[in-house]
């Protein structure tokens, strides 16, 4: 056990001495260029729009549910807007 003491110790120590004596940043060397910033733009915009269903293609149009008397569209409430395109794209 003494030993294994001594030796995490003694490694300790080496390392600690090897950090210290590491070679610093050539204080004559030119700046490292930073990359250029992204534009900013408006939080509030989306940031792609929002793909709309295609007429032609029913089957592209979001599927809403009706639970509780409620419409749902995925995780959300519909849009009156919504139900009523569904409603008109499948009648019953």
């Amino acid at each position: 056990m003494k030993s294994l003491i001594t030796g995490l110790t003694a490694m300790f120590v080496s390392a600690s001495a090897f950090a210290q004596s590491a070679t610093p940043a050539d204080p004559m060397a030119p700046p490292v260029p930073m990359a250029t910033p992204a534009p900013i733009t408006d939080p509030a915009a989306p940031t792609t729009a929002p793909m709309a269903p295609s007429a032609a293609d029913p089957a592209a149009a979001p599927l809403l549910t009706e639970k509780n008397g409620k419409w749902w569209n995925g995780d959300r409430k519909a849009t009156n807007t919504e139900i009523a395109d569904y409603k008109r794209s499948r009648p019953q």
